[in-house]
């Protein structure tokens, strides 16, 4: 029934009924304007909560604690698309992440990572948190592979981040950036999700547009790095032999003087002891003051090395 009908109800009526009616439909447009005013606030609030609660989200996918939890979903699922790491692999990727966990909260708030700092020890387990990681393992071990599969789950996983990979020459290093595209698409694929807008490709860069904003831009370089001596270096390579053979023959020359004035040396103290020259005290106590001092002038020329002298001395002795 519309208001008109009302209307013409209660005006029949007579005045009550129209005054009743009157309060009523006052009541029922306050009641619609209410309604309306929920509705209007409704479709201005709920928006900018759900855009609100969008910004949390977003906040928590991009932390460092998902990020690391993004790399290691990576590499699992390498595992699952025929690549099954082993477990030498393993802890080297538990290493990698280690040494690269500053890398993750990057982008966070100022002295986040400080403040997560010891929750990140105690959550994986680790003593301390080194840049710097070596490994050395024999041939045959999986480390180009490891590398390659590492880099890629860092590109999947860390915004703005570049990785620069060295290797022992250019067949390797193409080689390395070949594995880390291929186990791009291989993560994509095992995590059911779009690949990375490719930026730039060629033969030693690989830039991708990352999901966190226009300067998201991850970048992965592969050099190939031979040290190659100088000519003087060389010079002083091929020459070393040399010098230390004419070093050895110098010591051996000085060795074998060292033994000709030992045996000279020896042999004159025989003649001397043979002549009584040793023997001071004789002259000292038994001759006058004359042979105690040709004695001591004896003593002094031995010690001298003056052999002339010493044989003048030696016969006024006699």
């Amino acid at each position: 029934i519309s208001p008109v009908h009302y209307k013409a109800w209660f005006r029949r009526r007579g005045a009550a009924a129209r005054m009743l009616y009157d309060a009523v439909y006052r009541a029922h447009e306050a009641l619609c304007r209410e309604r309306s005013a929920r509705e209007q606030t409704a479709h201005t609030l709920i928006p900018a909560l759900l855009r609100q609660h969008r910004t949390v989200q977003q906040q928590e996918a991009c932390s460092g604690w998902s990020r690391i939890a993004k790399c290691r979903q990576a590499l699992e699922a390498l595992d699952r698309q025929g690549w099954q790491r082993s477990f030498h692999q393993k802890q080297f990727h538990d290493q990698f992440i280690r040494s690269c966990s500053r890398v993750f909260w990057k982008n966070d708030k100022p002295g986040q990572f400080a403040r997560d700092h010891k929750a990140i020890l105690e959550y994986n387990g680790w003593e301390s948190l080194p840049q710097e990681m070596l490994i050395s393992t024999p041939r045959r071990f999986g480390k180009t592979i490891s590398v390659s599969m590492f880099a890629a789950a860092m590109l999947y996983a860390a915004p703005n981040v570049e990785v620069s990979i060295y290797s022992t020459c250019l067949r390797i290093s193409h080689k390395l950036l070949r594995n880390i595209g291929k186990f791009l698409q291989l993560i994509f694929t095992g995590l059911n999700q779009e690949p990375y807008p490719t930026v730039s490709c060629n033969m030693e860069e690989l830039r991708l547009r990352g999901p966190e904003g226009q300067q998201d831009l991850r970048v992965v370089n592969s050099y190939p790095s031979k040290v190659t001596a100088s000519k003087n270096e060389s010079r002083c390579r091929r020459c070393l032999p040399l010098h230390l053979l004419m070093f050895c023959f110098r010591v051996f020359l000085l060795l074998a003087l060292c033994r000709c004035l030992h045996c000279l040396l020896q042999r004159h103290l025989r003649v001397w002891s043979r002549h009584g020259l040793f023997r001071q005290h004789r002259f000292v106590k038994d001759e006058g003051p004359q042979r105690a001092v040709d004695a001591r002038m004896c003593g002094q020329l031995v010690r001298q090395s003056k052999l002339r002298q010493l044989r003048l001395c030696l016969c006024r002795l006699q």
